[in-house]
């Protein structure tokens, strides 16, 4: 967005009183504001000045002079008391400004449009910086009101008015604005009686009330309806705590602005005949009313047991996944950070991480993967609550405290079912023993649990203890998704490896970088980032032949260069070396090609072995749709919704089942909500052609062509597959294989391609991508 500063004189007017005379009589009011835009287009362009926008009643512009900015105003206000009286204020001060391409922006305009709302009728009120520049006009007359302090803004500021004839100068008790001075003396009146009945005047007890009822009823309806998606105790808590904290701001809300016709505006600034707080105190009374009115039959539902009976039947009717033997089941929470300075959570967070990592090599051992288990971090939260959600029956939790080469960790194993403590040790011990003490931990749990450890311990991942310290804190910005984040975590696991280049999650967690940092973040060409994510995923291999994760990240790399045969293998290695991995289970379901029914059986699998990990509930969402299950897709997008609800894509997705359901009215709406860019143009250009609104579906695809035609051939190729069109579904597709779009493999069952099965052009152009024998993919 372009921008420039520059010194101008701001100039803010509105019409006193319009929205009251709105409510009075519409059509006059029409009739004043558009002479008052004819008589300030008219003076505005005699002196020079130069319209930045209109606002309802009022206007802003500028001027390169504060003397043709002040004469613009006296001749406006001279107009304007001409038949029909307009009655005008208008503000100017003189200041920099910033300057984009459709208005304007900076100090200086908030202060304008502060001196104008000080005015009345008539007035012209500037700031002494403009006075000064009238010192040598003879023809100008100011006078002194007085010294303001305008809120949000530091100094004091001397406040002028014109005293030419024909122009109005206030009385101070006139004058209300938006003031410190104004605004104090408006909360406080001199006594008690004006006190209460100020508060009546501007509906703040009204509003107060309204507030209380409406939050009991959420709370009433949290009682009722959070059992039923397993949410837990503390987001009730959560929402108990905001609506708390929240009253006090709701009260001084209604105290400071009353709603109006024209939009939200600052009591102090309405005249009382402006004022509609009569019909808004009806309005609240009708909400307090309908809102206790529900709340009692949410009240009595609760009270008298329906809500157990609807919850039953609820139960038969879905059908939740179920951990058959939990005895040997554990979750990791996120080790506390004791460091005083509280600078060491990726030391805490790493530990706790690679205790979780080497507990899964246990073949008997259920252990729930990061994403769920971290998810309770800074929560209000009992651990027996953790278990109930997670389904485990013990919990590892504890805290890590590093200085300077030396660390201590206190951990302690919990009995979820009564909350018991099981085992706790505390270790202080120098940095170079930090994989020792992983595995005694590891050993520690697994004797509790009465399990066989099979010789698994970390001889093949040992580091340097600087080198480990930099690659916890690689691995903790690598989990926070954003570019910057991408960016410094590749730097320092980079200095990592020059430290000790034989540490192989190291290697792996570089391959990950790479991967992510091209596919998500553009930081580098995508052929670059793959070409450097397989080396080091296959130097991490070398290093530790039975790294699980090493494997699944080399595989993924080797899936996006077309390299089908080898990442199979990898994929089903790392699933051998890590069968109850429920992230490389759910990555499995994602390379599936045409093996819909198995991708869905996959990601059950791995929401039951980890249900916290919502990006599977997508993706199961995903994969029903192409497979026209269009109620299980709603379901799963439901319970992924709950959490993310604006995540990118979701609305498109929601929109292409109402369009597979044909209620492309409801998927239009669904469209259009999408905040992602490319999907929300996507979206609605199925949309717009269902609804058979060609010529706008027609141009949504030109603006979707002209800027991604050249990286989104395949959901180019959808897009005319949906509109019938086989000729150009094909030219897409075809360049889709020439560029090895990513996006292709994973969309070879939109439901659009079934139109092209037909065609003699699908088989050959499926055998040209040269997917594996299995791919499941229909060949006509």
């Amino acid at each position: 967005m372009l921008q420039n500063r520059q010194l101008s004189a701001i100039m803010f007017t509105d019409i006193r009183g319009y929205t009251a005379l709105m409510q009075q009589d519409e059509e006059h009011a029409i009739e004043i504001r558009n002479r008052h835009r004819e008589v300030f287009n008219s003076l505005n362009k005699k002196y020079n000045g130069e319209l930045i926008n209109y606002f309802g009643d009022g206007t802003l512009s500028i001027f390169k002079s504060s003397i043709e900015a002040i004469k613009c105003g006296i001749e406006m206000q001279k107009e304007f008391q001409k038949e029909p009286h307009i009655p005008v204020r208008i503000g100017v001060h003189l200041g920099d400004i910033i300057r984009t391409e459709s208005d304007i922006i900076g100090d200086a305009v908030n202060i304008a449009s502060r001196i104008e709302s000080l005015g009345v009728a008539g007035s012209v009120l500037l700031s002494d910086k403009v006075n000064e520049q009238l010192k040598n006009q003879r023809g100008i007359k100011t006078q002194l009101l007085d010294t303001f302090e305008f809120k949000n803004v530091n100094d004091p500021i001397p406040i002028f008015a014109i005293a030419n004839e024909g122009v109005v100068i206030p009385k101070l008790s006139e004058i209300k604005g938006k003031t410190k001075d104004i605004e104090t003396a408006s909360v406080t009146p001199s006594s008690m009686k004006n006190y209460f009945g100020e508060l009546r005047r501007r509906n703040v007890i009204k509003s107060g009330l309204a507030y209380v009822v409406i939050a009991w009823l959420l709370m009433q309806v949290s009682v009722f309806a959070f059992p039923y998606f397993n949410v837990p105790q503390y987001i009730s808590q959560s929402l108990l705590f905001v609506l708390a904290v929240g009253f006090p701001f709701w009260l001084a809300f209604s105290w400071v602005y009353e709603i109006t016709p024209g939009g939200l505006r600052k009591t102090v600034n309405i005249n009382p005949e402006e004022s509609i707080g009569k019909q808004t105190n009806t309005k609240l009374n009708r909400i307090i009313i309908s809102g206790l009115s529900i709340g009692v039959v949410v009240m009595v539902i609760n009270i008298f047991g329906i809500n157990q009976t609807i919850m039953d039947s609820f139960e038969k009717n879905i059908s939740t996944p179920i951990i058959e033997d939990t005895n040997k089941s554990i979750a990791v929470l996120a080790f506390a950070d004791m460091s005083p300075e509280k600078n060491q959570e990726y030391f805490s967070d790493g530990i706790s991480e690679e205790i979780l990592n080497l507990l899964t090599k246990i073949n008997d051992l259920k252990v729930i993967s990061r994403t769920s288990s971290f998810s309770f971090k800074d929560k209000d939260v009992t651990t027996t609550e953790i278990g109930t959600k997670l389904n485990v029956n013990h919990i590892l939790e504890g805290s890590v405290r590093k200085f300077g080469n030396t660390f201590r960790i206190t951990t302690q194993l919990i009995d979820v079912s009564d909350g018991t403590q099981v085992w706790s040790e505390t270790y202080d011990r120098p940095m170079d023993s930090i994989f020792k003490i992983q595995d005694e931990i590891a050993n520690m749990v697994t004797g509790q649990l009465q399990l066989t450890l099979l010789g698994v311990s970390n001889k093949n991942s040992t580091a340097n203890s600087e080198a480990y310290t930099l690659y916890l804190k690689a691995k903790h910005l690598s989990h926070q998704t954003n570019k910057a984040s991408q960016i410094e975590a590749e730097n320092i696991v980079k200095e990592s490896i020059a430290i000790d280049s034989l540490y192989a999650p190291a290697w792996s967690l570089l391959s990950d970088i790479y991967h992510t940092g091209s596919y998500n973040f553009l930081i580098r060409p995508l052929t670059e980032g793959i070409d450097l994510g397989i080396t080091a995923a296959q130097k991490a291999i070398e290093l530790d032949p039975e790294y699980a994760l090493a494997y699944s990240n080399l595989a993924s790399l080797q899936l996006l260069a077309w390299d089908f045969e080898t990442a199979d293998e990898n994929m089903n290695k790392a699933l051998d070396l890590d069968p109850g991995n429920s992230v490389i289970i759910g990555t499995i379901a994602l390379k599936q090609f045409g093996n819909l029914d198995e991708g869905i059986k996959l990601l059950k699998k791995a929401i039951v072995l980890d249900p916290l990990i919502y990006a599977n509930y997508y993706n199961l969402g995903y994969f029903n749709w192409q497979a026209n299950n269009l109620d299980e897709a709603d379901e799963a997008l439901n319970t992924f919704a709950f959490y993310y609800p604006e995540a990118s894509a979701y609305h498109y997705i929601k929109a292409q089942i109402l369009i597979s359901r044909n209620q492309y009215e409801d998927a239009l709406i669904e469209a259009e909500k999408e905040p992602n860019a490319f999907f929300n143009l996507y979206g609605r250009t199925f949309t717009l052609f269902a609804l058979g609104r060609t010529e706008e579906a027609d141009a949504v695809l030109k603006e979707i062509v002209d800027t991604y035609g050249e990286t989104e051939a395949t959901n180019m190729a959808d897009i005319y597959a949906f509109r019938g069109d086989a000729d150009k579904a094909f030219f897409w597709l075809n360049k889709a294989i020439k560029i090895k779009d990513p996006v292709l493999l994973e969309s070879l069952n939109y439901p659009s391609f079934k139109n092209l099965h037909k065609d003699r052009r699908w088989k050959s152009f499926i055998n040209r991508i040269g997917l594996p024998e299995n791919h499941g993919v229909p060949l006509e």
